[in-house]
């Protein structure tokens, strides 16, 4: 069962809104006191305000477990990168070819301190373990504007959170290894979730509810296992996996 939404904790509804129409041509949904409703074209963007939260608690360390980005596909990486330039956004890393698995991409940071990646071409994986799966996700065209499609999540455990993920839906259709990182993709509808092992001691960092920047997924169904966090600020219960992903109640 697919991502339908990321939720995103927010200092500000309306700069946030503009950020997300101006740099990613997201569609706005709905709209009202409490924050917005954006389309990304597989997924939405939950933006809730946060009155008074504390900066957003990622980590530059890919070893940190939980949360490391949201990922999008996009057609013209040139075209967004420059508009980003424009507005002086900061980048985690800048666009950058990786020839070996055919794509190109880039790190930023949005107004709140979410990290998003921009993905430009379809991957070559390394090991294709779901031929089909694969074939369905390169028939997916090039998109005419920003598409939602990966959660980044480092884990401790990848057998075990490849059973997790995989036993509500989500299939493991490739993966990446290099010495300094193992990629595995679990893919349910367009939407992925890029499960990372990092080959030296994880970090901790555990989901909070009133920090600013990513807040957690929405799946259509959830996995066993996951423990409550607390409420967030629209009232729905926060959990996380073990290995830290923040994951919203389904309304």
């Amino acid at each position: 069962m697919p991502i339908t939404a990321v939720v995103v904790h927010v200092a500000d509804v309306q700069r946030a809104i503009d950020f997300y129409q101006h740099h990613l041509r997201a569609e706005v949904i709905e709209r009202n006191d409490s924050g917005a409703v954006l389309d990304l074209v597989t997924a939405n963007l939950e933006l809730r305000h946060l009155p008074q939260g504390r900066p957003s608690i990622w980590k530059d360390d890919d070893a940190t477990r939980g949360f490391r980005h949201v990922g999008l596909k996009v057609g013209d990486m040139d075209a967004v990168v420059e508009s980003l330039d424009a507005d002086g956004v900061p980048f985690r890393s800048r666009p950058f070819d990786i020839p070996d698995v055919g794509v190109r991409n880039a790190f930023f940071f949005d107004p709140d301190g979410t990290v998003i990646e921009l993905v430009e071409n379809h991957l070559h994986y390394h090991v294709v373990v779901d031929e089909e799966g694969v074939a369905d996700e390169r028939l997916l065209p090039t998109p005419d504007r920003p598409r939602f499609d990966h959660v980044g999540h480092t884990v401790e455990d990848l057998d075990a959170a490849l059973e997790r993920y995989t036993t509500v839906g989500f299939a493991n259709i490739g993966r990446l290894q290099w010495p300094s990182m193992h990629l595995e993709f679990l893919r349910s509808g367009a939407t992925v979730i890029e499960l990372f092992k990092i080959p030296r001691p994880s970090v901790e960092n555990a989901p909070v509810t009133d920090s600013y920047g990513f807040a957690g997924v929405i799946l259509d169904s959830a996995p066993e296992g996951l423990v409550f966090v607390g409420d967030l600020s629209d009232g729905r219960s926060l959990f996380t996996d073990p290995d830290h992903l923040a994951v919203v109640a389904a309304s």
